[in-house]
């Protein structure tokens, strides 16, 4: 199921869908050096091709880098990362092209891809469906539609759910052409059916990780200002609590969990900032990690390994295929 934008707000749409990423004031003072910070060392490879609005996910063996912008434009492409070796298999065209969506891994054999952005000839439009790859077989099929399609929303998996927050929609009635909404919307993965749960506490486009038992979800933007705030979700009984906000307004941004430390990547306005929140401390720090300058990149753990993978750094390098690797 498509959900197009209207005639009326389609000039307006177009214009905001290839702004690469949100404005905001860079910070004024430094954030702070980090007190016992792991030890990480770095090493770089390539993509096969570079991309920014894309996803990634994992299995515990191999990962995963799902569409996004290239070159080319909108891409339905995916390329196969063996960690071991650095090398990549490529495969040309399985997916409907989009960027700024969601991908997720079940804990078995499926990754599941969540809204974006699609393009049908020139016209933008959310994409509602929902495609399923299959990493042992790399067949592609389609799950229930999402019928709250939304573009920059960001989704995570637990307990045989996957929860899929924010972003942006668009429709009729709609000034602007775009609106971020604080919806939530849950995939029970046995029984094939999305419900809806209560609200986020803020309307905007944020990004999600997934910690023992609940969900955290730090920064964003809501198409105005960036955010510093830091929430911690309850699927269980479906509770917010605000934690200690970031140092730093940002957005942009890619998140990952390792051991006991939520790390983050880039922001808008400084694409080389990198924190880490503490779960025993409950504090953030700079994680001063050596990240190469990018935005709308996308990150992962697998193993003692934080992948950084591809991204954007606006016009002077427009499409990354720098992939960096943290061992900790």
């Amino acid at each position: 199921m498509l959900v197009h934008l209207s005639i009326k707000f389609r000039i307006l749409f177009i214009v905001l869908l290839f702004i690469t990423g949100c404005n905001a004031t860079p910070p004024s003072e430094p954030i702070g050096n980090p007190v016992g910070s792991p030890t990480a060392g770095s090493q770089e490879f390539t993509l096969a091709e570079a991309r920014y609005g894309h996803s990634v996910a994992n299995d515990g063996d191999k990962i995963y880098v799902f569409g996004g912008t290239t070159n080319d434009g909108f891409s339905g492409d995916i390329e196969i990362i063996d960690p071991q070796t650095k090398k990549s298999q490529l495969l040309k065209n399985k997916l409907i092209p989009r960027r700024y969506f969601s991908a997720v891994w079940d804990g078995k054999e499926s990754v599941y891809i969540i809204g974006g952005m699609s393009l049908e000839g020139r016209r933008p439009y959310l994409q509602s469906a929902v495609e399923v790859f299959n990493t042992r077989t790399q067949e592609v099929t389609q799950a229930p539609s999402h019928t709250r399609a939304t573009r920059m929303n960001t989704a995570v998996y637990s307990d045989d759910k996957i929860y899929v927050f924010g972003g942006t929609t668009a429709g009729a009635g709609l000034r602007k052409g775009l609106k971020h909404v604080a919806w939530v919307s849950v995939y029970d993965t046995k029984t094939q059916q999305w419900t809806e749960s209560d609200d986020m506490p803020l309307a905007f486009a944020t990004e999600a990780v997934v910690y023992k038992n609940a969900i955290y979800l730090a920064g964003g933007f809501n198409g105005r200002k960036q955010f510093d705030t830091f929430y911690e979700f309850t699927p269980a009984s479906s509770q917010w609590r605000e934690l200690t906000s970031l140092p730093v307004e940002t957005s942009a941004h890619a998140m990952t969990v390792i051991n006991n430390y939520h790390y983050s990547f880039s922001n808008y306005d400084e694409l080389g900032q990198t924190l880490r929140y503490n779960f025993d401390t409950e504090l953030w720090s700079n994680a001063n990690l050596p990240l190469a300058p990018r935005r709308h990149t996308a990150s992962t753990t697998l193993g003692n390994d934080i992948y950084v993978i591809g991204g954007t750094a606006g016009r002077s390098d427009l499409y990354i295929d720098n992939v960096q690797v943290f061992t900790f």
